[in-house]
């Protein structure tokens, strides 16, 4: 068992499963609240990322991970699309998602198999240029590990077709 720690959710590796676990982030809105104050430009820029105005943007940055368990299980769900690896299980209204695990991969399996990023995905998603967000099947197949940006699940229902 392994215990990784995203940004948004903690990740444990079980057997042939991953557990995400959505984290609240009341410490980093706490820093973030400073920062606003000495810099009004990051203010902006937090109201551009997370909503149209402060509550919303507070809500969707401290509740970050319960929204992108949420993304990557109805995204999944509702198309079943290859490029991703499966989310399977749901629990508590989001908090907990289950996801077949995937191997890790090397920089160069990424270079040699990755989907044909520029193709399908926007430049706005930063997740797929980072072989860590990627992971591989036990057929050798490479799939995105981590969708739950909004971004990167628009970018992914955008370009459906091109699978």
């Amino acid at each position: 068992m392994r215990l990784k720690q995203g940004v948004t959710r903690f990740v444990i590796l079980h057997n042939d499963y991953a557990y995400k676990i959505g984290k609240v982030r009341p410490i980093r809105h706490f820093f973030r609240i400073i920062s606003f104050i000495l810099s009004p430009k990051r203010y902006r820029k937090f109201l551009e990322k997370y909503g149209k105005n402060y509550f919303d943007a507070f809500r969707n940055d401290f509740l970050a991970g319960l929204y992108s368990n949420k993304r990557e299980f109805y995204y999944y769900n509702k198309t079943q699309d290859s490029r991703v690896i499966p989310t399977v299980k749901i629990y508590f209204s989001g908090w907990i998602i289950i996801q077949e695990r995937a191997l890790e991969v090397t920089e160069s399996e990424f270079e040699k198999g990755r989907p044909n990023v520029p193709s399908f995905f926007n430049n706005q998603c930063c997740e797929t240029d980072d072989s860590k967000q990627f992971g591989k099947l036990s057929c050798g197949k490479i799939v995105l590990v981590d969708y739950g940006r909004f971004s990167t699940v628009e970018s992914l229902e955008n370009t459906a077709t091109i699978n």
